[in-house]
This record gives C-alpha cells, structure tokens and sequence, in this order.
C-alpha cells in the first residue's frame, strides 16, 4: 500500500524464545533461542529514550505448589 510507517516491539534479552508444555501438562516454560549473542545489525539502540511501561494482572501464590 506505500504507506510510510515504523513499529516499535519489545525485545527479550536473547530475542526470540520458544515455549514448551512441561511433561505434567502444567507449567509452560520458555527456552530463549541465542541467535543474539553477537549482536543485531539491524537493531540501532537508543538507551536515551525511556518509556514507562505499565503492566496488568494478577499474580496467585499456591501454597501447595509456592
């Protein structure tokens, strides 16, 4: 469509992660992928800009399983 625009995402520290199901079915686990341990060439940081990130939800602590 030739619409000029740029998008902002966040970024874990090794990037990319996948997810897993544990063998009980209950807990879902992320394995990070460490494709940036040499760096990214097409990131370009800019440590001056802040943004405050607000961030809903509950937590629950199970005393059965902490």
């Amino acid at each position: 469509m030739n619409i000029p625009s740029w998008a902002y995402g966040l970024r874990y520290e090794y990037g990319l992660f996948s997810q897993e199901i544990d063998n009980s079915g209950s807990e879902i686990m992320e394995i990070p992928k460490y494709w940036l341990e040499k760096g990214n060439p097409w990131e370009i940081e800019r440590a001056e800009i802040i943004y405050q990130i607000l961030l809903g939800g509950k937590t629950h602590h199970d005393t059965n399983t902490g």
